[in-house]
């Protein structure tokens, strides 16, 4: 997985358009959260750790929103769930 990341950004950093790449990155992840695609929390968590070393926190604050968001909506089920 550490490669295939390593690679993805190496090729993010000669991309012109990083807005048009932020609104497709944020449409796939928000599928992949609702739909629960996503392989590993953690290493969404950790791609975006990377684009933020790449671009400013300002780049990814949507997409650690949406991660937050996931988050708290698990421990709240949870707690529903145990009452």
């Amino acid at each position: 997985m550490l490669t295939n990341i390593d690679d993805f950004i190496g090729i993010f950093r000669y991309l012109d358009a990083k807005d048009l790449f932020e609104t497709f990155f944020i449409k796939k992840l928000a599928n992949r959260l609702l739909y629960s695609l996503s392989n590993s929390i953690k290493g969404e968590k950790y791609l975006i750790e990377r684009l933020r070393n790449e671009c400013g926190n300002v780049f990814v604050t949507k997409s650690e929103e949406m991660l937050t968001d996931i988050d708290n909506s698990i421990q709240l089920t949870m707690s529903y769930d145990s009452i």
